[in-house]
């Protein structure tokens, strides 16, 4: 959870869309459950409150910053929820026409930090999912 949060936020800074009340709300939830204060049924409801806001909107990066969020806060229910702000990141960087390169270096370093136990099943998962290569110090997609 500490690494979706990390990783949502950060993609968050580079969204166009502000982040509403909602959003930071949900995002405190998930800072709560990191620390043992929330429940995972807090979060899952935060995250299906973000999904359903999610669908009502039109603009396309709003729905993924959304999405990011959700996802992290999934985390709560089931650890491989902690990719989808690293999915739904880089679907928002191919829609604002931006490398992703960057940002998925700088979730390696976060990875390292924060969870470093996790870093082979992190990379195993995002190889083999999603054809995204992350390796010391560079990352790429895989054509």
């Amino acid at each position: 959870m500490r690494w979706a949060l990390a990783t949502t936020r950060h993609l968050l800074g580079h969204c166009p869309y502000e982040c509403d009340a909602q959003l930071e709300e949900a995002l405190k939830i998930a800072e709560r459950w990191g620390d043992g204060n929330a429940t995972a049924r807090e979060a899952m409801a935060a995250s299906r409150g973000l999904h359903r806001k999610a669908r009502s909107m039109s603009c396309p990066s709003a729905v993924y910053c959304y999405r990011i969020a959700a996802h992290a806060l999934a985390t709560a229910h089931m650890a491989d929820h902690a990719l989808g702000p690293l999915y739904y990141g880089q679907k928002l960087f191919v829609l604002l026409n931006r490398p992703f390169d960057e940002e998925l270096d700088w979730m390696h370093v976060q990875l390292k930090v924060i969870c470093p136990q996790m870093e082979e099943a992190v990379i195993s998962v995002l190889s083999n999912r999603f054809s995204i290569q992350l390796c010391a110090g560079t990352a790429g997609t895989s054509e």
